[in-house]
């Protein structure tokens, strides 16, 4: 089975960034720090106006600024992380983007991957782990991880090759 995958920066954007991947506020890695974050604000200033109202720093105030300031900490180092991931994404996307064709080959023993005429492959053995979704395939050997995005492919040719990957990689 032959697979020309047509590339689009886009396609590939949209699987790595699915359900707010990229975004600091809505990712799954700092929705819930962000979340604690602006209780914890919320919290703060409610003890910032009391203080402030009745002219003396209470002991709440303390409290909540550290907690705050934790929480804040905790934020940035979640936003931290995020942004070496994207950057890392970036990275990976800028060297696909340098690549003008992309073809793949599976048969009964491996995986063959073509790149401006630069052959690689991958038997199945090697496979340790396939992720099939509605918008892409992900596979994962002890060498090297492909991930191909539905739409950069025939609807027909992105279901034979779930089902080739369901047969032949076992978890």
């Amino acid at each position: 089975m032959k697979v020309k995958i047509d590339y689009h920066r886009s396609h590939f954007e949209e699987v790595c960034f699915y359900n707010n991947y990229g975004n600091y506020f809505k990712s799954v890695e700092t929705k819930s720090s962000f979340k604690e974050l602006i209780i914890s604000l919320i919290i703060f200033l409610f003890f910032l106006s009391s203080s402030i109202y009745n002219e003396k720093v209470s002991i709440g105030l303390i409290g909540f600024s550290i907690v705050f300031i934790v929480y804040l900490i905790y934020y940035f180092i979640q936003v931290r992380k995020l942004y070496f991931k994207k950057k890392e994404i970036y990275k990976y996307l800028n060297e696909l983007d340098k690549i003008a064709e992309n073809i793949l080959i599976f048969d009964s023993k491996k995986i063959e991957v073509i790149q401006d005429g630069k052959s690689t492959f991958e038997v199945w053995e090697k496979f340790t782990y396939y992720e099939i979704s509605e918008i892409h395939i992900y596979l994962i050997s002890k060498k090297a991880n492909f991930l191909i995005p539905k739409k950069s492919m025939l609807p027909e040719d992105f279901g034979n090759l779930s089902d080739l990957i369901v047969d032949k990689i076992k978890l």
